[in-house]
């Protein structure tokens, strides 16, 4: 009722005053809103052709220059172009949507639901105020490091130190002079040259040895000297979650007990040896370990049922969002192997990348005719997701069409090694 009352015939806003108290503030959202508000696609009954997004993130009437008085006799609605197998579009529009870069034929469609409106920002399509304010607002780049310091594993103390360290807050020489503070400033491990940040932490003779003890000891590369806390804290990220957390501790540590020591020697005139130190952090290592996961669980391999095929799924993300890869192991229940599918699948997030494993990952299974499945992924969340019949609204339209063609399906949540060909195939 209140689009009908504020915009003309052809789509646009009126231009002249009728009294509302609600309408300023709408008229005022609606264009933060408007780029985040889709379609999932069914009959396409409810779906403006012309002047919702719904084959692309702006309305089709902003592709084209047409006279005002021509908009007027644009009515088509999206249902005008299906019938009961899916899009029935004339090749005249159809090549018009080619020279936009639209492929029609991409875009889902369920000619046997209504259409559904969703919040694009949210991953299974609702709106929420919170969700909503989350995706317009201005904020700032979140800080790389804080996945790093506020980790269960380690104990507040340790957390609130690199939380200063971060930050670069500590009082060294360097920050203290930048302040304008008149200060005669030399390193205390070394005796060498002026304090820094950099000098303190990563080139005084005393840390190399330290960083260099300290890779070793977890078989990891040598700390070149470019490197700085990012590289230096990700070196483990290919180990387990259990040798990572003990490398984030070793890292932090050393970073502690390198400042400890040096505010021992200037303050307290008591010199702490390399040997005390990595004692020290060694220490500090076995009390953080007890508050990681390291739990140790079997796991065994089951053959299939008769005539069923299992998909092996994984996919995986470099950066979470990130590029982005997808890998299927196809198994028969004599337990061979009957084919392998990946690819990459552009920038996304891990989880929508264990989805798209296994959407892709079953469409080409009905392809080759295979219609009992049994689908094992690593990702709990994205086994509960199908369970419960909770698709991110990406997937939703082909998932509903996929099930339509199959016989019978399960699903089961492993461990990345049950299946480490799928895993690697996916990075």
């Amino acid at each position: 009722m209140i689009y009908a009352k504020f915009h003309t015939n052809s789509g646009k806003r009126i231009k002249y005053n009728k009294n509302s108290s609600v309408w300023p503030g709408i008229k005022f959202a609606e264009t933060i809103n408007k780029p985040f508000i889709g379609w999932i696609i069914g009959n396409g009954k409810k779906i403006d052709f012309w002047r919702d997004s719904w084959a692309t993130c702006t309305p089709l009437r902003e592709h084209i220059d047409l006279p005002n008085h021509l908009w007027k006799l644009c009515t088509a609605k999206v249902s005008d172009f299906i019938n009961s197998d899916g899009w029935n579009v004339p090749s005249d529009i159809f090549l018009a949507f080619l020279a936009m870069g639209i492929d029609i034929t991409s875009i889902p469609c369920n000619p046997n639901d209504e259409d559904i409106q969703i919040w694009k920002s949210d991953i299974h399509g609702e709106f929420s105020v919170k969700n909503a304010f989350e995706s317009t607002r201005n904020r700032l780049d979140t800080a790389w490091w804080w996945k790093f310091i506020w980790l269960k594993c380690l104990y507040p103390g340790l957390s609130g130190f690199a939380w200063r360290l971060m930050n670069q807050i500590l009082p060294t020489d360097d920050l203290i002079q930048r302040k304008g503070i008149q200060l005669a400033s030399i390193c205390t491990h070394c005796g060498c040259i002026a304090e820094t940040v950099d000098h303190l932490f990563f080139e005084c003779t005393k840390v190399k040895v330290l960083w260099s003890w300290a890779t070793s000891t977890f078989n990891l590369a040598a700390v070149s000297k470019h490197e700085r806390w990012k590289q230096i804290l990700e070196k483990s990220q290919a180990l387990s979650t259990y040798i990572n957390d003990l490398w984030i501790t070793m890292v932090l540590s050393v970073s502690r007990w390198l400042w400890n020591a040096r505010n021992k020697l200037r303050f307290d005139e008591r010199k702490l040896s390399i040997r005390e130190i990595q004692n020290r952090v060694l220490r500090e290592i076995d009390n953080n370990a007890k508050m990681s996961k390291h739990v140790v669980k079997s796991c065994m391999w089951k053959l299939l049922n008769i005539s069923e095929i299992k998909l092996c799924c994984d996919g995986s993300s470099l950066g979470n969002p990130g590029p982005s890869g997808i890998g299927v192991v196809y198994r028969d229940w004599e337990g061979r192997v009957m084919g392998r599918f990946y690819k990459s699948v552009g920038i996304t997030t891990n989880y929508l990348a264990e989805v798209n494993t296994i959407i892709d990952g079953v469409d080409k299974a009905i392809h080759r005719g295979w219609k009992n499945l049994w689908i094992v992924s690593d990702s709990s969340a994205a086994i509960n997701a199908f369970t419960t019949h909770k698709i991110p609204w990406k997937f939703r339209n082909k998932w509903i069409q996929l099930l339509s063609s199959m016989q019978s399906i399960r699903f089961s949540a492993t461990w990345r090694e049950a299946d480490y060909l799928a895993d690697t195939m996916a990075k």
